[in-house]
């Protein structure tokens, strides 16, 4: 059984499906790559072993530009060219034991099944379009993200690709800012190392507490954002993107947030409705007439409407307004808001506050911030309330002030 395996690993190498090509003059697609079945080394040259570019994990995607009977020249993830020794190369993933494969480069968790990852070690990490720092930003991460990868490079200042395997939409980061997963601990232990002794280096270190804190630790959060505040007043500085009080007036009132019973005990006591072009609307009561009166139009489908789980039968909707009909209590066809824009007269009413175009973000979270969600490190401005296990509301604010509803299913 296992040579019949290794005969159709054989007929799936390149050269059964014509990929080998030579590197003189050929630009590299990565339409045409295919998989490593062992995990092995890189070398620059043929012929010399002695100092490898990089290691590449089991099931590493590569393109190959040559071969000889003895290795394939090839094109790793990150762009490095050299020669690997040849093996069978496959065009699909089978269940696999990763023998041998070393851990500090491919860390593929606890039970060794996930795919080969390692840590970000820093804070607001920028991830760039190529291997260089002269290539674009195409976005940041956080502290403790995990970057899958499959090529690790052994040179200084050597890059990890962790984008689609086609490279359709590529993000590179360096590799000497991965490494294993941090605790909150172990980043307070490094600032208490140079607090008073190197302002720079403080500021890196609460950059850092912070993510951690808002990643992972909450109840640690008052007292981080505290530190922060007072390191960059220290330093004179203020992050451009960062609101340091607006972050512990939100930390402080998420953790007054009551347990699951009280919680939708009391949001529901708020009876949150709707006022819509001047009309009062509750979700599962609006009829397709109340729809009609303000204005809206009828819509058996709308763009980039969720396709599991929640299906309306139909829609009513204007430029600011989405509402969507299914059945209610088995046969009742009503309405709910799916959408609306702050935008005239149309607010958003919970207990006593209208929250209107007008309405202030601080104020919103003094109100409200015990029973909201916000991932404060990529959508800091983006509030969510919990609708039991069923979904969410989402209000987005910009500039202070909120600009979108929304309200989301569970798939």
């Amino acid at each position: 059984m296992r040579t019949l395996f290794y005969l159709l690993l054989l007929f799936l190498s390149p050269s059964f499906f014509g990929l080998s090509v030579q590197a003189q003059g050929k630009q590299v697609s990565w339409d045409d790559f295919i998989y490593t079945s062992a995990w092995g080394y890189l070398y620059p040259d043929a012929k010399d072993r002695s100092q490898p570019l990089g290691v590449f994990a089991t099931h590493a995607a590569v393109v190959v530009l040559d071969s000889t009977a003895s290795y394939y020249q090839v094109v790793v993830s990150n762009g490095d060219i050299g020669y690997i020794d040849r093996q069978p190369l496959i065009r699909r993933l089978f269940a696999h034991k990763y023998y041998g494969e070393p851990s500090a480069y491919f860390y593929r968790g606890r039970e060794g099944s996930q795919s080969p990852h390692q840590y970000v070690q820093v804070a607001d990490l920028r991830v760039r379009r190529g291997p260089s720092t002269e290539s674009g930003v195409v976005g940041r991460t956080a502290i403790n993200e995990m970057a899958f990868f499959d090529y690790w490079p052994l040179y200084v200042n050597g890059w990890v690709y962790f984008g689609d395997t086609r490279h359709h939409q590529p993000k590179y980061v360096q590799a000497k800012y991965l490494g294993k997963e941090l605790g909150y601990d172990d980043v307070w232990q490094a600032y208490k190392a140079v607090e008073g002794k190197d302002l720079e280096q403080e500021l890196i270190f609460v950059g850092r507490l912070r993510e951690i804190a808002w990643k992972n630790n909450h109840k640690h959060l008052p007292q981080t954002l505290r530190l922060y505040q007072e390191v960059y007043d220290r330093a004179g500085q203020k992050h451009p993107q960062v609101d340091a009080e607006q972050e512990l007036l939100l930390a402080e009132q998420m953790l007054l947030k009551p347990d699951y019973s009280e919680y939708l005990t009391e949001w529901n006591s708020l009876d949150p409705h709707y006022r819509i072009h001047g009309k009062v609307l509750h979700d599962g009561t609006i009829s397709d007439r109340q729809a009609q009166q303000i204005g809206l139009k009828y819509a058996k489908t709308i763009p980039d409407a969720p396709e599991c789980g929640w299906e309306p039968l139909h829609f009513y909707l204007d430029k600011d307004v989405v509402i969507a009909f299914e059945k209610y209590n088995g046969s009742k066809i009503t309405g709910s808001i799916f959408s609306m824009a702050f935008a005239s007269d149309n607010a958003w009413i919970v207990g006593k506050e209208i929250i209107d175009a007008s309405y202030d973000e601080n104020d919103f979270i003094r109100t409200f911030g015990r029973f909201s969600d916000v991932d404060r490190l990529f959508a800091p401005h983006v509030y969510r309330i919990m609708l039991a296990d069923a979904g969410f509301y989402e209000v987005t604010f910009e500039n202070g002030r909120p600009v979108l509803f929304q309200c989301f299913f569970y798939c």
